[in-house]
């Protein structure tokens, strides 16, 4: 499951996708816009690296890849531009719109005021008026989670002059049981884990205290997070929790106990995977910061946040697919520096470019089926996907299917439909994906294949949440595919 850092147009979130896709490059994980203030000398401390330190809040984080600024001559005669003049010229044009499409924090995040109003009023209603609690943030990488957070917390920067807030991003922990170390550290906490404990209960400001990839800090008895979550509901506690994570059940999936202590149970707020016109207007929207309308064209931008949004609706990856094409038409036109040009030029980046990194990054099938994402929300490899776990379920007594089996049959339907599937790792993904929709839920194995997935909404529910009855009838009056 994002693992991101903080503020993107698209709202990124820890890691760029749950997947390792070939051939594109994968960001560095975003931070938060705190300082994160990590042990130095303590010998017993656990490690982390020095990229997992946070900027201060007075600081604006930075993209994974400094790019130059632009610096285009504005020249009279464009006729009389020699190669090498023009070679520079189109150079720092490609490096403005390749900065635009970075995916660290944006100055502003777009289609995500709701949850930004909901965390505003979090730390407004809880943090700053001293009332213990816990939010738990969910939603698929790529969506925003870490992003708002971070930018909601650089804008009420001075109304949070009085909390001590504390940033953790657990991918970096060497196991779950070592965030108490750190945070005793962090909190100048002794006395081991009792000691970290006293200091959470006596006097003093308010902790806010923001552990992003939380999933992270799963263990088999879950005496971490059981631990973690009960904190704020200590008596006499100044301890407000804000976690973050891919899973959107994680509090009832791996914290039944929780659901037993009505008091304990923390606020949710969900992200859901960006739509099509979304992304294309965060692509689009990163453009005109950067005066580079005409850079790409808008087919090219339309195809790309269609085909993502099919997928993953991952912000992140629409981004970093853009500028892979940026880099791509950079190569070609450096190539034909030394031809002659036409004053009326088209595009730089067209479709063809987009559209070869994306059969780069996700393979021939997104060539195909254009318009799989047109009929609605809900992607079509997503409903392929609900469809065959309804027909394993229904011919077999068991209601838990392997991933392994499910991805067998889905690979058998995909062929059977002339739709190109998806590899293992990716169909684990968007079972991730189906997850954060509330419709699937999975029980994590030591083998991805013996991942258990079953459905978490009643079996009549699920063509209301397909929307497609024609499909999803199809599919089950055919029965397994052969």
């Amino acid at each position: 499951m994002d693992r991101n850092g903080l503020c993107d147009d698209n709202g990124c979130n820890v890691p760029c996708s749950p997947l390792k896709q070939n051939k594109l490059s994968v960001a560095t994980p975003r931070k938060l816009g705190f300082e994160e203030n990590l042990p130095t000398s303590a010998s017993h401390m656990p490690k982390q690296p020095s990229s997992c330190q946070r900027p201060s809040p007075t600081m604006k984080l930075s993209p994974s890849r400094q790019e130059m600024p632009p610096q285009s001559p504005v020249l009279c005669n464009p006729e009389k531009k020699s190669p090498v003049t023009l070679l520079f010229e189109d150079k720092s044009r490609f490096q403005s719109v390749k900065q635009a499409l970075h995916i660290a924090i944006p100055e502003r995040l777009l289609s995500r005021e709701a949850e930004q109003a909901s965390i505003r009023s979090f730390l407004k209603d809880k943090v700053l008026q001293h009332t213990p609690s816990s939010l738990y943030i969910s939603g698929a990488p790529g969506t925003g989670k870490t992003a708002c957070l971070s930018c909601v917390l650089q804008e009420m920067k001075s109304d949070l002059a009085s909390v001590k807030t504390v940033v953790v991003n657990c991918m970096s922990l060497r196991s779950s049981h070592a965030i108490f170390p750190l945070l005793a550290y962090k909190l100048k906490a002794t006395g081991g884990h009792s000691g970290l404990q006293k200091v959470l209960t006596t006097p003093g400001p308010t902790i806010l205290l923001i552990l992003d990839e939380m999933d992270q800090l799963d263990s088999k008895a879950q005496d971490v997070l059981y631990t973690i979550f009960e904190w704020p509901h200590l008596p006499q506690s100044r301890l407000c929790l804000i976690g973050i994570a891919n899973a959107l059940d994680l509090t009832d999936r791996i914290l039944p106990r929780l659901q037993a202590q009505p008091h304990c149970r923390p606020l949710l707020l969900h992200f859901p995977p960006y739509s099509r016109q979304e992304l294309a207007t965060i692509i689009q929207d990163r453009l005109t910061k950067a005066s580079a309308e005409g850079m790409l064209d808008t087919s090219a931008v339309q195809f790309c946040a269609r085909k993502v949004s099919a997928v993953s609706g991952d912000a992140r990856k629409a981004l970093d697919i853009c500028r892979r094409a940026v880099e791509v038409a950079e190569a070609d036109e450096r190539q034909k520096a030394s031809s002659p040009r036409s004053e009326a030029k088209a595009s730089l980046v067209s479709l063809p470019h987009v559209a070869k990194v994306l059969s780069e990054v996700y393979g021939d099938r997104m060539a195909s089926q254009s318009s799989s994402s047109e009929g609605g929300s809900f992607p079509l490899q997503q409903k392929l996907l609900v469809c065959c776990l309804l027909l394993l379920i229904r011919n077999g007594k068991k209601k838990e299917i392997n991933f392994g089996k499910l991805h067998e049959v889905y690979s058998r339907l995909c062929a059977k439909r002339k739709v190109s599937g998806v590899g293992q790792g990716e169909c684990l993904a968007l079972c991730a994906l189906l997850e954060s929709r509330g419709i699937f839920a999975l029980k994590k194995a030591k083998e991805a294949r013996l991942t258990k997935v079953f459905l978490k909404i009643q079996e009549k529910d699920v063509e209301n949440a397909l929307k497609d009855r024609t499909l999803l009838g199809s599919i089950l009056a055919a029965g397994l595919p052969l």
